[in-house]
């Protein structure tokens, strides 16, 4: 852990182990919010669920250990603001000792208002540092399906818009041109002329 984490948010002395502690209920969710220093190890046991709020952050000077039932999650808002753009860091610990694969054992949860073609794809990748760290990041990607949505939408509008620019370029040329103006729209020299011919 380094000074500036140690010197920002709420430090805990020790480890620290989260239980449910014999209760009944099926999983038991444990909320973090703002940035929490650890100085010692952080065990997750039994069916508890480690919720990070946004812009939460756990950063444990040691071990990182979830159990096998247990989990953790991050909520998404479309306030996220990190360091790059939305990416901000989730939980920094020893990499040497923590659990295997923890990325995967993180779910995503985003409220209402997120917007995935706004702000992008909300996914957790973990970082291996030089001095035996890690972190754990989330990280917003770019989705694909918004761009093909928006070129579908952008090619219906030319498909109607070539239809009209043609409508009113031939109504220019018929009305620019006079021998094909006297053809489609006769004028009432035209039209007496052939009242004549009728008469006759």
């Amino acid at each position: 852990m380094t000074d500036d984490e140690e010197s920002s948010g709420c430090v805990i002395e020790g480890d620290v182990t989260v239980t449910v502690n014999g209760s009944i209920v099926e999983t038991t969710t444990m909320t973090i919010v703002g940035i929490i220093n650890v100085t010692g190890n952080v065990v997750v046991a039994d069916r508890v669920i480690v919720k990070l709020s946004t812009n939460a952050t756990l950063h444990v000077a040691k071990c990182l250990v979830l159990d096998d039932k247990a989990g953790m999650v991050v909520e998404v808002a479309d306030s996220v603001n990190g360091e790059n753009g939305n990416d901000r860091i989730l939980a920094t610990y020893d990499s040497s000792c923590s659990t295997q694969q923890l990325a995967e054992r993180v779910s995503i949860e985003t409220t209402s208002s997120f917007d995935e073609c706004r702000d992008g794809r909300p996914i957790v990748e973990e970082y291996k540092e030089i001095n035996g760290r890690a972190r754990l990041q989330l990280v917003f990607v770019h989705v694909d399906e918004c761009t093909s949505g928006e070129s579908e939408v952008n090619l219906v509008v030319i498909a109607i818009v070539v239809p009209i620019a043609v409508v009113i370029l031939v109504v220019t040329v018929v009305l620019a041109v006079p021998q094909f103006r006297a053809k489609v729209l006769p004028t009432r020299h035209y039209i007496h002329s052939l009242k004549q011919q009728s008469t006759m």
